[in-house]
C-alpha cells in the first residue's frame, strides 16, 4: 500500500471495528525532519497499543531481516535508517517477505524503515515494490495550501484537542510554513491543556511567548563571545529542528573568514548586505591569524554535522554543533572556555 501524509491518520488511527490495521513492513520516505518524526512518534504509538515493544534500532542492513535479533520470543518494532539500498538488501527482503505468515496477529517483528525523498527511478525499484505489496509505503512530503490546515486538523485530532477553524488559521498565520514550531504547539497543548477547552486568549498567550531565536541570532552571539548566549540558542535550533539554518549562516560565516574568497553568487544577495559580514571581518588580526589555522577544521565538522542533519541523527548533530560552537567561541575569545 502506498499512502501520501494528508493520509497517515488511517495508519495510526482504530478503524470503525475499532482495530488498527497493521503492516509487517513500513517504509516512510521524506527529508522534512519535524514531518517524519511526527510520523514516527505517531505510528511507534499505535504499535506500542498492538503490543509491540521498542523501538529498537539496527544499524546492520545485513542483519536487518535475521531472526536472531532478540534471545527472547517477543514482539518488537526494528528501526532501519537506510541511507542506500543495494542487491543484497533486496535480496534479503525478498526473502523474508517470501516466508511472511498470512495473519498479522502472529508477527512478531515490525520493520520500520527509515530513507530520504525517494526518485522515480527508486519508487520503481523491486525493493520499494516489494514493501508496497507487503507493507506501508508512506511519502511524507511538507503540506502546502489545504494540505497544511489538514495536517493541522488532523495533528490536532490525533492528540485530543479541539480547535476552531479560526483557531487554526491563527496558529497557521502566526507560525506560517513553520511545521516544528506548529507541532510543538499542539503537543504543549495536548499535554497540558487536553481537559479544558482551548480558548482564543490562551491560544494568543502561547503563540506570543514562542521563542524568537534564530540562526542569524546564532552567529551574533558567537561574534561577541557569549558562550552561554550560543549554548542557549543552539539548543533551541536543534529543538525546533532549525539544524539546516543554522549551517546555512555558519557555511557563510566561514566564507566570509577565508581570504580571498568570493562570495557564492546563489546566497550573496542574501547574505551581502549582512552587518554581520563587516563585524565577522572586522575582528582583530591575531584572532583572523588564530582562525585561518581553525578554518579547515571547521569547515570539515560542519560537513560531519549536515551529513548528520539530513540523515536524521539528532544526537549525533547536537553533540557535533557543540563541539564546533565551542571550538569557534574559545578561538575568538582565546580562552580556555
Amino acid at each position: 500500500m502506498r499512502i501520501y501524509l494528508d493520509q497517515f491518520q488511517t495508519l495510526v488511527q482504530p478503524a470503525p471495528s475499532g482495530q488498527t490495521k497493521i503492516y509487517p513492513l513500513y517504509l516512510l520516505s521524506g527529508e522534512e525532519d519535524t514531518l517524519l518524526n511526527a510520523c514516527q512518534e505517531q505510528l511507534y504509538a499505535c504499535l506500542k497499543k498492538q503490543g509491540f515493544s521498542g523501538p529498537v534500532y539496527q544499524p546492520d542492513p545485513s542483519q536487518l531481516f535475521s531472526s536472531q535479533l532478540s534471545l527472547f520470543s517477543q514482539k518488537e518494532i526494528i528501526i532501519h535508517k537506510l541511507a542506500k539500498s543495494s542487491a543484497e538488501f533486496t535480496r534479503d527482503l525478498m526473502q523474508y517477505t517470501n516466508h511472511l505468515p498470512t495473519h498479522t496477529n502472529v508477527i512478531e517483528k515490525i520493520y520500520v524503515l527509515l530513507t530520504g525523498k525517494l526518485d522515480k527511478s527508486q519508487t520503481k525499484s523491486k525493493w520499494v515494490h516489494c514493501i508496497e505489496s507487503n507493507g506501508a509505503v508512506v511519502t511524507i512530503w511538507p503540506p502546502e495550501g489545504y494540505k497544511l490546515k489538514k495536517w493541522l486538523s488532523d495533528t490536532a485530532h490525533y492528540y485530543q484537542l479541539t480547535l476552531t477553524d479560526a483557531q487554526k488559521i491563527c496558529i497557521l498565520e502566526n507560525l506560517p510554513n513553520n511545521l516544528a514550531d506548529i507541532y510543538q504547539l499542539i503537543k504543549l497543548l495536548s499535554f497540558c491543556f487536553k481537559d479544558e477547552p482551548i480558548t482564543d486568549e490562551l491560544l494568543h498567550q502561547l503563540l506570543c511567548h514562542q521563542p524568537q531565536y534564530s540562526a542569524q541570532q546564532l552567529i551574533e552571539a558567537i561574534l561577541a563571545c557569549e558562550l552561554n548566549a550560543v549554548l542557549k540558542i543552539s539548543q533551541h535550533l536543534h529543538k525546533q529542528q532549525k539544524l539546516l539554518l543554522a549551517i546555512w549562516w555558519l557555511t557563510q560565516l566561514f566564507d566570509w573568514w577565508q581570504p580571498n574568497l568570493d562570495n557564492k553568487p546563489a546566497t550573496n544577495a542574501y547574505f551581502g548586505a549582512s552587518p554581520l559580514k563587516n563585524q565577522a571581518q572586522s575582528l582583530p588580526s591575531a584572532v583572523q591569524h588564530r582562525i585561518q589555522f581553525c578554518l579547515v577544521e571547521w569547515k570539515n565538522q560542519l560537513f560531519q554535522l549536515d551529513l548528520y542533519a539530513k540523515n536524521s541523527q539528532p544526537l549525533e548533530a547536537e553533540y557535533q554543533l557543540n563541539q564546533l560552537l565551542l571550538s569557534v567561541v574559545k578561538t575568538i575569545s582565546a580562552k580556555q572556555l
